[in-house]
């Protein structure tokens, strides 16, 4: 039995962070995460927030392309693809799509996206101005907080985790991206966290033979004996925590959240 140590204290946007082993950082090779595997007689229980930052980015921004895919249960990769290539988008469009939708709150630019996708620089900043004019809401968000380190604003996230900088011209850029960035993974992070709490609350109360056993960002992985009804109400219940934390903490949610669950002997 592996037993590492989760830090409170030991990432700037307030994730948990883990040490001594760090199993937050297993590659996601399948031959190294099969070698983790549930004991005798249970099972291994994930539980996966579906894009937690992303539909955080929408309320943050309220921006009513997002919103507006997320209240119809659409799938945001497609839904950019389509909007951006139209309905006859390729694999690789939707590749490109998902890579711009996860990257540009950490400040990815065109010269990344030009690497990764063997592209001029001139198109990729194309792509990354077209992927705005679908969210331009997000784009304002973004453009506000990357000002406010030069205004002297505070970097403040929805559950009033404060961050200081010292901020000089080297470090402008790297600043401004942890001012839009910070906001977004920290409240990500403190719905996971709230949601390990009840979760945990919630198997006390109910006597259900089964234990956290490690959490990673937006994933909880529980042990649960291995029993097929045991399983199946675990799991219901517990993507419902999931779900429900953000309506019951964020005033006037306009985004719902998912939560996605997969069972199996082993971690991979």
């Amino acid at each position: 039995r592996l037993r590492c140590t989760y830090n409170l204290h030991g990432t700037e946007t307030g994730r948990l962070s883990c040490s001594n082993p760090n199993m937050q950082n297993i590659p996601r090779d399948k031959k190294i995460k099969n070698i983790f595997k549930a004991r005798k007689g249970y099972k291994l229980l994930q539980l996966d927030y579906s894009q937690a930052e992303l539909r955080v980015l929408a309320i943050l921004s309220n921006d009513a392309f997002l919103i507006d895919t997320y209240v119809n249960g659409r799938d945001l990769h497609d839904a950019v693809a389509t909007d951006m290539f139209g309905p006859g988008f390729t694999k690789e469009q939707r590749v490109m799509a998902k890579t711009v939708n996860f990257g540009i709150a950490y400040g990815r630019g065109a010269s990344s996206l030009s690497e990764t996708f063997n592209m001029s620089r001139t198109d990729a900043q194309a792509f990354i101005d077209q992927w705005f004019q679908t969210v331009p809401g997000a784009k304002v968000y973004i453009d506000t907080q990357r000002r406010k380190p030069i205004k002297g604003e505070e970097c403040i996230t929805y559950f009033g985790r404060r961050r200081h900088f010292v901020i000089t011209n080297e470090k402008l850029y790297h600043i401004q991206n942890e001012y839009v960035n910070t906001p977004i993974q920290s409240m990500a992070s403190d719905l996971t966290m709230m949601s390990l709490i009840r979760i945990s609350k919630w198997i006390k109360e109910n006597n259900i033979d089964a234990r956290i056993v490690i959490t990673v960002h937006d994933s909880i992985v529980l042990e649960v004996i291995d029993d097929d009804a045991v399983i199946d109400r675990v799991a219901k219940a517990c993507t419902k925590i999931m779900a429900d934390v953000p309506k019951q903490l964020i005033e006037n949610c306009p985004v719902p959240f998912k939560a996605d669950a997969e069972v199996g002997y082993s971690w991979g």
